[in-house]
Formats: C-alpha cells, structure tokens, sequence
C-alpha cells in the first residue's frame, strides 16, 4: 500500500474510505452463511495455511482471471501486490484455499495479528461464480480468527458514497473507524460527515462561486492524488483527489482543490511528471481510462500559489490568474465548462 487513503476516486466520484471491523466475541454464522459453508465445504477441497513468500503459476493465473474485477489500482501480478512499496514484512501472510480436485479455484488472503486478522484480497475462478467464494472465503478466515482467539477481523473497508463494498457488511454486526480514530456501531455512521462529502460540499461552493463570477472551470477527478500523500515526495507530487481546471499558461496547467485536512483550498500550477513510469508501480482500472473525467497523468507540483486558502482568497486568486498576460483559460461556455 502507498499509505493508508482516507479518501478514493471510484464510480466517478471522490469516496471516503470508511474501515469496518467486526467483532468475535458473539459472532456466529447466520442460517444463510452456514448454508454456504456446507454447500461449499461439501463440494471442494480447502486449505488454509501460511502463504507461500512468492505466489505460484496456479495462484498468479487465477489473479489474472480475476483482475477484471478489481477496482482502483490494480497491481500487475499478485507478487507486485505483495511486495509494493514493502521491504519487509510486518504480519504473518495466510491464505485460504478452494480446491476443485487439485485445481485452484479460489484464493483469499489475510494478515494475522496478535488480537485481529485483516483480510487483503481474494481471487476466484470465473466459472465458479455460482458458489460465492468471496464470501465463503471471507468466513473460513473468520473462522480462523475465532479458533485462534482473536478479537476483531477486518474486512477491509467500505465506500461512504457507493455501495460497491457493502457486502462486507453483510457478515455481521460492524463497527466503523470514525475520524478521530475511535471505532463504534455501524448503525451509528453518518456518511454526511466523511471527509469525501466534506470534499464535495467545498468543490461544490467553489463551483458556485467560480460561476457567480464568470470563470470557466472543469472538474477532474485525480486517481493519483496518492502518491502527493508520501512523506518522502512532500510538496513534490500533486495531493488533491479532486480538482478544477482553470486553464494553462506558461508554468503549466492552474488548478484548485480542497483539502479535508486543513480544511481549507489549494491553487496551484501543475505539469506532468516526466518520469511517472518510475514512481506508480500499478496499472489503473479501465473506469479510470475515461477521460471525461478522470486526469489520466502524474502531476507534479510547478508554483503552490496558495495554500490553506478559504473560499474568498481563492475566487481572488483564480480572478488574477484568469488577467494574467499568459493564461490560456477555459471559457465559461466552453463545452469543457461544468
């Protein structure tokens, strides 16, 4: 992982990243999941046992068949998603394995901690859709994690403004990670009070501001934003998950976008980064190749020209910039024009 995203570009728009847990302690499979076990556990073979340290031809063909399915950054071969970004291993790496004679028909993978196991990915074959592998696997490791005493298993996570993950809620009774890290009852979440809806509410002000005064704009969304976030690039890389277009002129091309944290605007110029095959070790998914509304190139950072600016300072700046004796901007009734 790159670092741990509060926030994500998927289905078109900016989405929070909301990380669930469930709880051990009273879990207990439902009539339906105990229905699925047995159909399963009848018909294949399952293994769960450490994962091997480099993915084999079995395991990295049926990552293959299953990449379709991915969403976000996708990661080339399994053995990249494994090693990304990591020089050592901080977690003891299991797998559950669906064997239909002794072909491999399903993988899931988790790490295993002290109190919680935590579920990275899993894969299956496509003519085995039918049997809900995904799940199955999802509660074999829940399994595990009962039966070596652990507290918590974390599923991964959830969209604020998509349901593309809520499955997961399906398993049990949830918790969610709230924003001052506190963890509660699912039941309690308010998706207005994420940081992605926060980053909507403050683009949509913008928006509104930019049109009240006549500046063309088009709003983008950033997948790479990510890569703005690592410590060792601070200030290098673009960090906004979702931006407005200005337009150009002779430093690169001028943007605005809002930050949950401070809370406040960025206006910048940016150009793409000549060596982006070097940074992003990732390929991206097919939505993101939609250039209507994704910005499909690494940005690098040319002139920050104001940072944790509110709404007045920057409808301020974007007025000068637009006078300036180079800037190419995008007309207001411009077809670009949102």
């Amino acid at each position: 992982m790159l670092y741990r995203m509060d926030v994500m570009c998927i289905d078109g728009a900016v989405n929070s990243v909301v990380n669930v847990r469930l709880p051990l302690q009273d879990f207990a499979p439902s009539r339906r999941q105990r229905k699925l076990i047995s159909r399963v556990e009848r018909r294949f073979r399952v293994e769960v046992q450490p994962a091997p340290a480099v993915p084999d031809a079995a395991r990295e063909a049926l990552y293959r068949a299953h990449q379709g399915r991915f969403r976000g950054h996708v990661h080339a071969t399994l053995n990249d998603f494994f090693t990304a970004g990591q020089e050592e291993v901080a977690f003891e790496t299991w797998e559950v394995g669906v064997y239909d004679g002794e072909l491999l028909i399903g993988v899931s993978y988790f790490d295993a901690g002290a109190l919680a196991l935590a579920s990275l990915l899993a894969a299956f074959h496509p003519d085995y859709a039918t049997y809900s592998l995904g799940t199955y696997t999802m509660l074999r490791e829940i399994a595990h994690a009962q039966t070596t005493g652990r507290q918590w298993f974390y599923p991964g996570y959830i969209l604020d403004r998509t349901p593309l993950f809520d499955y997961k809620l399906r398993l049990g009774a949830m918790e969610f990670l709230g924003r001052d890290r506190g963890w509660r009852p699912y039941a309690l979440f308010e998706p207005w009070a994420t940081a992605g809806a926060e980053i909507e509410r403050a683009t949509v002000a913008l928006e509104t501001a930019l049109r009240a005064a006549g500046i063309g704009f088009k709003r983008w969304l950033y997948p790479g934003f990510a890569i703005g976030h690592l410590a060792r690039w601070e200030g290098r890389f673009v960090r906004l998950p979702v931006f407005l277009e200005l337009g150009t002129d002779g430093c690169g091309t001028a943007c605005i976008g809002f930050l949950p944290e401070p809370g406040l605007f960025e206006c910048m110029r940016m150009t793409p980064s000549p060596e982006s095959a070097q940074w992003v070790n990732y390929e991206l998914a097919d939505e993101f190749r939609n250039p209507d509304v994704y910005w499909p190139h690494l940005m690098e950072v040319v002139l920050l020209d104001a940072e944790a600016a509110d709404l007045g300072a920057v409808l301020g700046w974007a007025r000068s910039w637009c006078t300036g004796v180079d800037a190419l901007p995008i007309s207001p009734s411009s077809p670009l024009c949102d």
